[in-house]
């Protein structure tokens, strides 16, 4: 069982680290839509407040402008300035007897006056001349009308303004006992001296003024205050703010006060307009309900996107990563089941969780009992025979084995499991090559088994090594011993590249000469060294006249060499065999070994 997750731990931390990748990603992108589309909520809501504040303030501005409209005419018409003057020149004690005689024109022109709608009463007034005229329905108690005119102001503040006109909110109408709620417009006829005290009221109806301010489609969230020029509240009339509490509502006024016309925040909004040239200031309230539960549905859909968007990336990551490391668990099982003996396994580490120690713990362990079961029979062959091919073929060098694991190792810490996998898989196949028990193989073979090496050390050496391989299919089923090609071109990494700069190359040419074949190697290496040369032709000049069994007496175990691999291609082939080594270049620009033999087929 430990070691079942063992070899399935490297799956699992490969998909625990792509999920916390993937969950850091679907989270910015849970986040930043969520931010993105939170942000143009608000810029909706807030431009749509600002163009349902402006059109609400153009419908008041609108309904003033009518008002105004009308007393400018009262007090521009010049049948009514002609009547006004007679009155006021007639003074306080004969102007009732002149409006007697006047009422029928007055009448006339006051009525007239009424073309609009909304308009419920046109006032004609003087306190000082102790005269009061309306159109409408108004009480006849003279002795309250006489004591609101007594106490009017109107002419006064119209008077102290640089303006004929005077704008009144919301407020109650004086002129009658009972509450009634108007919005006026005054002016005076300030064209002569003994007018300007006369004044002209045109009243709407409070409802005029509600019906614009309040829409069905603020219902709980949205108000609209009415500020006059000193600051004071007029609309609402009766003072109530509904859609926020006090303590916000008088934050706004402060704010208002100090000049900060608009406000956005969690809890609350307002927009504020000058209405009149500043006569009126209209707010409009926002507790941003509508955009909380937007908000609230925003959070909700950002979460779902992130859920749907991560299990969907995770499934995906997980059979992708079943396929990648399906190899090397192969490997692992591969690994699990080899026997060198018949009642010898390897000793699996099983307290670890890293199955790359667990590859190169094994092979060591693989390696050491290939080294001890090579030495083994090579002695049994050498005391039995003398020499053999198969104690020969038996002297192979792991130590490419070693090289490989190393690139594999590195491999996956630069390129990650894809290339690690394919890594792995060709690692396999020169595994089953390098183990197999035949002493001879065709041609095609020992060079498809170089170029998986060479593909090794072109990944472990990054850019800094390549090769080519010409081969005629003619040449195909040449049949030679194993090993012959590849420990030549390992050569070339261990001896020729190390003091040589890259970049590194390699080449293998096979064709055909006068009847015979050639393998030609050549590298771009430092080249051999005369001593090594000139040994090498010593021994092959010993191994023509002598027999070449007593030979391998003197070979090390623990390698192939040029000299192991001309002695076994010579018991091989026998005397029609040749092997050349030659530097290209005395400065140490590369070498050329070359194999020439007979035809012999499978």
């Amino acid at each position: 069982m430990q070691k079942k997750t063992s070899r399935n731990n490297f799956r699992l931390r490969l998909f625990g680290a792509f999920t916390m990748l993937f969950t850091v990603l679907a989270l910015i992108i849970s986040f930043l839509f969520f931010h993105s589309t939170y942000e143009n909520a608000r810029e909706n809501e807030i431009t749509n407040s600002k163009i349902v504040l402006e059109r609400i303030s153009t419908q008041i501005v609108s309904l003033y402008e009518q008002m105004d409209i009308a007393a400018t005419s009262l007090t521009k018409n010049a049948s009514m300035k002609e009547l006004v003057l007679n009155l006021n020149a007639a003074g306080p004690e004969e102007s009732n007897a002149v409006m007697v005689q006047t009422k029928p024109k007055l009448q006339a022109l006051l009525t007239n006056m009424m073309f609009s709608p909304v308009i419920s009463n046109v006032l004609l007034y003087d306190r000082q001349n102790h005269y009061f005229y309306y159109t409408g329905l108004y009480h006849g108690n003279k002795s309250h009308i006489q004591s609101v005119l007594k106490d009017s102001t109107e002419a006064d503040l119209i008077q102290k303004s640089s303006d004929s006109r005077l704008y009144l909110g919301p407020h109650r109408s004086p002129w009658l006992t009972e509450e009634k709620i108007v919005l006026s417009v005054l002016r005076n006829f300030s064209d002569n001296a003994t007018t300007e005290n006369t004044l002209i009221e045109i009243q709407v109806p409070y409802a005029h003024l509600e019906r614009i301010c309040r829409q069905e489609s603020f219902q709980t969230e949205k108000e609209i205050l009415l500020f006059d020029e000193n600051g004071t509240l007029v609309y609402p009339f009766d003072g109530s703010v509904t859609v926020l509490d006090e303590n916000i509502y008088q934050t706004i006024k402060d704010r208002l006060r100090d000049g900060v016309t608009e406000s956005f925040s969690k809890d609350y909004a307002y927009y504020s307009r000058d209405l009149l040239d500043g006569r009126f200031r209209a707010v409009l309230l926002s507790n941003n309900s509508s955009l909380k539960s937007y908000t609230g549905t925003i959070l909700f859909n950002s979460f779902l996107t992130f859920s749907v968007l991560l299990l969907s990336t995770l499934l995906v990551v997980f059979n992708i990563i079943s396929i990648v490391t399906k190899p090397l668990q192969e490997l692992i099982l591969y690994i699990n089941k080899i026997s060198l003996e018949e009642d010898s396994r390897l000793d699996l580490p099983v307290n670890t969780l890293n199955e790359f120690e667990i590859i190169n713990s094994s092979f060591q362990q693989m390696l050491e009992k290939m080294r001890e079961s090579v030495r083994q029979t090579y002695e049994a062959k050498i005391r039995e025979t003398n020499a053999s091919l198969t104690a020969l073929q038996a002297q192979i060098n792991p130590h490419f084995m070693y090289n490989a694991l190393n690139s594999i190792s590195a491999a996956s810490e630069i390129y990650g499991s894809e290339v690690t996998s394919r890594m792995c898989r060709d690692f396999s196949s020169m595994l089953r090559y390098t183990t197999n028990s035949k002493k001879q193989v065709k041609l095609i073979e020992e060079i498809e088994h170089t170029r998986n090496y060479m593909n090794f050390m072109k990944t472990s050496y990054d850019g800094n090594f390549d090769y080519e391989i010409e081969i005629p299919l003619n040449l195909y089923n040449i049949v030679l011993p194993r090993l012959v090609i590849q420990p030549l071109v390992e050569n070339s990494f261990k001896h020729g590249f190390p003091d040589t700069a890259p970049p590194w190359h390699i080449s293998i040419l096979c064709c055909m000469e006068e009847e015979k074949w050639v393998i030609a190697i050549t590298d771009n290496g430092c080249g051999f060294s005369d001593r090594a040369l000139e040994d090498f032709e010593q021994n092959k000049q010993r191994c023509s006249s002598e027999n070449t069994l007593h030979l391998y007496e003197e070979l090390e175990i623990g390698g192939l060499g040029l000299k192991n691999i001309l002695g076994r291609l010579q018991l091989f082939f026998g005397p029609g065999i040749d092997m050349t080594v030659d530097n290209l270049k005395e400065n140490g620009t590369g070498c050329r070994i070359c194999i020439k033999g007979g035809i012999k087929e499978l």
